[in-house]
């Protein structure tokens, strides 16, 4: 399934990236980044797995692989693939964490079943609060896409904090 959404975090200021997001059932999430003001950029990629998460930083030619067991954050809730793919395909309602929250509403029909159009995602740190609203359009299915994603030899690997101090300063903190 390839779904176009909209999303934006917030603390300090509003920032608006549209993206592609895809799921395939019991193999991939995946969520791709794009920010277009006169033109569009494709600023980076989320890839859940059932073995690892990989996010991948196109405008600094980064990119992290992690096991979710590597992640202390995931690991002590106890968060997995089965876990997120609940929450991406709609079927999960509540958090392991305080720390973590997500909503749903704007039900539609898809294959089947019942699809949110819409995911907000609320994460508490230490001094911010970060919101990321998913509003999904043009909700489809579709078997014509690349299930992995493939890093360039120009890509330099980094630690998942890097990758996430990247991500918070893009999002405005």
């Amino acid at each position: 399934m390839s779904l176009p959404w909209h999303c934006c975090w917030v603390p300090a200021k509003k920032i608006n990236l549209g993206g592609t997001y895809r799921l395939k059932r019991d193999e991939v999430i995946q969520i791709n980044l794009t920010y277009t003001m006169l033109f569009t950029i494709n600023v980076g990629t989320m890839e859940l797995t059932p073995d690892y998460m990989l996010v991948v930083d196109r405008m600094n030619k980064r990119y992290c692989r992690v096991l979710y067991s590597e992640v202390p954050t995931l690991a002590q809730a106890d968060i997995t693939f089965a876990y997120l793919q609940r929450v991406f395909w709609g079927e999960e309602p509540m958090s392991p964490t305080p720390d973590l929250a997500w909503s749903y509403a704007n039900w539609t029909d898809l294959a089947g079943g019942q699809f949110p159009t819409q995911i907000q995602f609320t994460m508490r740190g230490k001094s911010d609060t970060y919101r990321a609203t998913f509003n999904l359009s043009n909700l489809r299915e579709s078997a014509d896409w690349e299930t992995r994603t493939e890093v360039g030899s120009r890509y330099q690997s980094v630690s998942y904090e890097s990758i996430l101090k990247a991500l918070m300063s893009v999002a405005g903190n």
